[in-house]
């Protein structure tokens, strides 16, 4: 585990909460922070101050591109093949160091040369068929190898069990010009040693079937690529070959030396580039090793299936691909890396992948705006090293229809303290009408100091985005970090285009038991929402959160049937959250509800909303029915003013529920002036207060008593028919949901309507 240098934790926790939030938005949550936990507000601005370079507009100030990298001696170990070339005498008749060879030189009519020591020192050109086997290969600076076949027959070549390199001089490679094979090329390269290649082996897409297992492909600028580069497929198969760097790249010189390009010299670039083609690298059961390499495999405007490769010791991304389309599946990302697996403008596929190192992220995809197909499906996260920052990152794609981006079935264990990590993180750059899914994931966070989040979707001008059924699990209390179950922020300013019909649904938050009073807890909120529209949050559950649902910044969302069980503060709106219209959202598990904040408001009317607690609740002070009514002329169960804090059952704020108006109490002393109809009424409607809160009636109580006496009368029949009148007045979830649409679009109409009016 690395060392970190003091104050570092806080400075983490500080560019992880400026990268997320908007300026406002910032200063609004630490003043909120600081004033419920005694955090020193001026040491926060300073913070803010200090780092005010990165976070302007809501930029990020994690710059993947500008991570240093970690092949570094840490991982290589400074050894070579050959150090002079003195240390292997070439063979008789094998000895080329000044160049001018002849074609096919040294190889014998059967074709197989075996066993000899060769060096070149130019173009050594083969075009028959043949076999080296054991045989060492000393190139001299810039020399290369070229096969072109030449035939209308099936030609064959092949290299076993043989060493090439440098000696600390860098050559060209071998190059394969498959275009005179006309009857095809069958090409074997197995259990070989390659290195100081600018490219180890170039092998040519048109003619070609290439079987290329068991090498080590070390110290090369890149190991294997391919030639046309036109869009033809590659016929290869590559099994079980490593591609490595123990030593800084040798010296080039002659046509490789500056200013020739090879980017990150002296560090290998990539063990395989492969560029406009289609090839697969690995299979089922048999994997690659890339280790110490800058880049493991890169694929540019390429098909690439990534199959049970494996990744270790990367020091930019392990499999990166711009545009085409890439597979990843199976692979593994182990020890140290910058970004596992990072796509760019690419159709995208990463399933069955694990990710179990000290890397800065799992998984990228950006720049998706021509409708990519992403899928990023049951991969594997287990995290227990401090250093990383996302899990998985997806910038949305451009699309019109359909289901084009999905992030399911992902597993995230999480046992460091990544400060500031997100394990799934969406953003959304573009005007997308096509749905985006993020379900059916599951979280287990155990960080001592905090700070992981489960889920932020930054939300722009597109549609439809689903996160749902996903189970996040704080199992560790900390009061240093803050973090989240779900986040989820809309940018930009709300308009006709404003993005719609999000869907938060069936989600599980879950933390261990928290200590509120003495600000122990596992995550600071479990949904945390910002300026979002159009938006329903559904059947989640949510439990020891500190704020279960947090909404600010003038979100319009609709809010129904959630559990929200132990809270500090249940839901905490800032601002509005718009009209709810009956939504019965659940406090299930609590019995001491009205002991914290099951609702707190700033500036809006909690009267909005219905809210429902079960029958058997131990909670003081509700009205008779389970459903508590948004309507206000009832005992209130909320206590609302708008030029202050809220908070839903405060002792002070409102009538005590056993209290009964003068009126009543004239009524059940038996001293009141009314008579005739006006006492019938009067009576009437005390009795069905009675009816429908028995608590309001104790045992030797002169409601007591009053109840008791009109229960044979024509009063108490008229309140039985009120109260089945009542009952019979509640509707389905499903007609409630239809209820709530017709309303929508009444209140919808009726904006319209005013300003013509």
């Amino acid at each position: 585990m690395s060392v970190r240098w003091p104050g570092q934790w806080a400075l983490r926790f500080v560019l992880f909460i400026l990268k997320i939030f908007s300026i406002d938005e910032k200063f609004h949550y630490l003043v909120t922070t600081s004033q419920r936990h005694n955090v020193t507000t001026s040491f926060l601005l300073i913070m803010i101050f200090t780092l005010k370079f990165g976070v302007l507009n809501g930029q990020e100030t994690y710059n993947p591109c500008a991570e240093n990298s970690v092949a570094t001696p840490s991982c290589t170990n400074g050894s070579r093949l050959c150090y002079t070339y003195s240390q292997f005498p070439c063979s008789p008749g094998y000895c080329w160091s000044g160049g001018g060879i002849p074609n096919n030189a040294g190889i014998p009519f059967n074709g197989i040369v075996s066993n000899k020591t060769i060096e070149i020192g130019g173009v050594y050109t083969v075009t028959q068929n043949v076999k080296f086997i054991d045989c060492i290969f000393k190139m001299r600076g810039d020399a290369r190898i070229d096969l072109i076949p030449i035939g209308n027959v099936l030609m064959k070549m092949s290299f076993e069990n043989c060493q090439f390199f440098g000696c600390d001089e860098m050559w060209q490679g071998i190059h394969i010009n498959a275009a005179g094979a006309n009857g095809g090329l069958q090409f074997v390269f197995s259990n070989n040693h390659v290195e100081d290649a600018y490219i180890g082996l170039l092998l040519d897409e048109i003619n070609g079937v290439y079987s290329v297992f068991g090498n080590t492909f070390n110290n090369n600028h890149i190991g294997i690529a391919n030639r046309r580069q036109n869009n033809l497929p590659l016929n290869a198969g590559f099994v079980q070959n490593t591609f490595a760097q123990t030593v800084d790249l040798a010296n080039r010189s002659g046509s490789l030396a500056p200013p020739f390009p090879m980017p990150d010299y002296p560090l290998a670039h990539a063990g395989m580039n492969m560029i406009r083609t289609t090839a697969s690298i690995g299979v089922a059961n048999s994997a690659n090793l890339f280790t110490c390499l800058f880049n493991g495999i890169i694929s540019d405007q390429a098909t690439i299936l990534s199959l049970n490769n494996t990744f270790q010791n990367i020091g930019h991304h392990g499999v990166w691909a711009t545009d085409g389309t890439l597979v990843a599946q199976g692979c593994r990302f182990f020890q140290t890396g910058n970004i596992g697996i990072w796509a760019t403008g690419a159709n995208l596929t990463a399933t069955l992948n694990i990710f179990n190192g000290d890397w800065i992220e799992g998984i990228h995809s950006e720049q998706n705006l021509n409708a990519e197909q992403i899928a990023i499906d049951d991969n594997v996260f287990a995290i227990a090293f401090d250093n990383w920052v996302f899990g998985i990152f997806l910038e949305r794609p451009q699309s019109s229809i359909g289901v084009n981006a999905t992030i399911n079935d992902n597993d995230f264990i999480i046992n460091a303290e990544p400060v500031g990590m997100v394990c799934i993180q969406l953003k959304d750059f573009v005007n997308a009408a096509g749905n985006t899914e993020i379900s059916l994931n599951t979280m287990n966070i155990s960080n001592v100091l905090g700070g992981t989040t489960g889920i932020i979707a930054e939300v722009g001008q597109s549609d439809r985005i689903l996160i749902s059924d996903n189970t996040i699990d704080f199992t560790q209390t900390s009061t240093m970090f803050t973090c989240w179950g779900i986040a989820i922020f809309e940018y930009g300013t709300p308009g006709p285009s404003a993005p719609q019909l999000h869907r938060i649904v069936g989600n599980t938050i879950t933390c261990v038991p928290a200590n509120f009073a003495n600000g122990n807890y596992a995550a600071q909120c479990g949904f945390h929402v910002s300026k979002l529209t159009d938006a329903t949050f559904c059947e989640n559950t949510v439990d020891e959160t500190l704020w279960g649902f947090h909404f600010t910044n003038k979100c319009n969302i609709y809010l129904k049937e959630n559990n929200i069980h132990h809270h500090d503060i249940g839901v905490f709106i800032v601002d509005q959250i718009g009209a709810q219209f009956g939504h019965g959202n659940k406090w299930d598990l609590d019995p001491n509800a009205c002991a914290t904040w099951a609702i707190q408001t700033l500036n809006t009317n909690p009267f909005t909303s219905e809210f429902i607690i079960p029958e058997n609740a131990v909670l003081p002070e509700f009205p008779p029915s389970n459903k508590i009514s948004p309507n206000p002329i009832m005992q209130p169960w909320f206590y609302y003013d708008p030029n202050q804090a809220t908070q839903y059952c405060d002792q002070f704020a409102q009538p005590e529920v056993n209290d009964f108006t003068p009126k009543e109490q004239f009524i059940l002393n038996n001293t009141s002036e009314l008579s005739g109809a006006e006492l019938w009424d009067a009576q009437l409607t005390l009795y069905t207060r009675l009816l429908f809160s028995p608590d309001l009636r104790p045992e030797g109580s002169l409601a007591e008593t009053f109840y008791n006496t009109m229960q044979s009368d024509n009063i108490a029949v008229f309140a039985s028919i009120q109260r089945q009148i009542s009952e019979a007045l509640v509707v389905s979830e499903g007609l409630q949901d239809d209820l709530d649409s017709i309303r929508s679009a009444k209140n919808l109409l009726f904006e319209t309507v005013v300003p013509l009016d």
